[in-house]
């Protein structure tokens, strides 16, 4: 998966040699009211640092929840400024939903994309 503010592109295998793919680009328009969608922060796992380099952070969480956030963080990031012995999840992950609209007139989540991810509370 490679995504930024203005697109993403989402390969998977889907049996055995197969792949599929899927891209998104936002469009500049003239009528920035034409495609409806909002952005949504997620919060993702990750109290503590298991591994860091110049390029990519492992986190864990608990009993075994690990993952690699691809920038350097250092272990004050993950500090609680209420009390500096809880430790906090700083990491955030930026979702787009777009919207449609069914025959009722019912507004309704068509399609997600990743737009960026961050570090910050």
């Amino acid at each position: 998966r490679l995504f930024g503010q203005n697109g993403e592109l989402l390969i998977w295998r889907t049996d055995g040699d197969s792949f599929n793919a899927r891209r998104i680009i936002d469009k500049k328009t003239d009528k920035p009211d034409e495609i409806e969608y909002f952005d949504e922060p997620q919060v993702l796992w990750g109290r503590e640092i298991e591994y860091s380099d110049e390029d990519f952070t492992i986190v864990r969480e608990g009993q075994g929840v690990r993952h690699a956030f691809p920038m350097k963080l250092e272990p004050s990031a993950f500090q609680s400024s209420e009390d500096e012995k809880s430790r906090s999840r700083p990491l955030r992950l930026l979702v787009r939903h777009y919207l449609a609209y069914d025959e009722d007139g019912c507004v309704y989540i068509n399609l997600s994309r990743l737009v960026t991810i961050k570090k910050g509370k």
